[in-house]
């Protein structure tokens, strides 16, 4: 996916709030086929009880982006590593939800669990260890664009930084094949093995990337390599 460029209005990061549950319905519906897209009910649910982690990237107008710039706190901090036109509002609280503005272009919902199972596909469990990716959706509008990428390089980072009471151990997620090289080299994922829970009718591969305590990122590790094909053997990882 191709980086953002000086064309590409700035985009900012915030969490998503209930007024935001209707964009964030829509584009989930166009994302997904039917049978794997998120109910509003349950988008719903995500936000209300793991609002934490439930983030979106927005354009702002140029009137906002002055505003907002002249209004910048001490503790923000502009990404360079993710994509430019990029600003990260993270540590500062006054700015999370930006008060709701901007055109919403993408998001990433996500639940806590214990384990990784059906179960954990509805339910939010506070203390779990486990960093559940529902949904990464970008709008067809602004695909192709690096939005996908700047997204998921902020949300970890957004990780990195909370102060959680019950530190999340590994972000884990479930992907199709055609997406698998985008998580491994955007977001630094390995591929486990192919998932035992079903979800719409296609096969998914699970995913996941540890984390240390309070959501740090621990140490260099090594990177596995998978080689998914219709003649691979299943779960050999070749």
């Amino acid at each position: 996916m191709s980086t953002a460029n000086g064309n590409t209005p700035n985009l900012y990061f915030r969490n998503v709030i209930p007024t935001d549950l209707p964009v964030i319905h829509s584009l989930e519906s166009k994302a997904y086929p039917t049978d794997e897209a998120a109910s509003r009910s349950k988008l719903q649910y995500r936000q209300h009880h793991a609002a934490t982690f439930f983030r979106c990237a927005v354009l702002l107008p140029e009137e906002d982006n002055v505003t907002l710039s002249s209004k910048i706190p001490l503790t923000r901090k502009t990404s360079t590593s993710a994509a430019p036109n990029v600003n990260d509002y993270t540590l500062s609280q006054k700015h999370n939800s930006l008060n709701g503005k901007g055109e919403i272009i993408a998001f990433i919902s996500s639940t806590r669990c214990q384990t990784f199972s059906d179960r954990s596909m509805t339910i939010h469990d506070p203390t779990g260890p486990l960093l559940a990716i529902h949904s990464v959706v970008v709008s067809d509008s602004y695909r192709h664009r690096g939005v996908g990428s700047a997204l998921l390089k902020n949300y970890l980072s957004y990780l990195s930084k909370l102060e959680l009471k019950h530190g999340i151990q590994k972000v884990i997620l479930m992907a199709k094949k055609d997406d698998l090289t985008f998580y491994l080299t955007e977001g630094d994922f390995r591929v486990m093995r192919q998932s035992l829970v079903k979800h719409g009718k296609d096969i998914w591969y699970e995913c996941e990337r540890e984390l240390g305590d309070n959501g740090k990122t621990k140490g260099e590790r090594r990177s596995e390599c998978w080689i998914v094909d219709a003649f691979a053997l299943t779960g050999t990882g070749t």
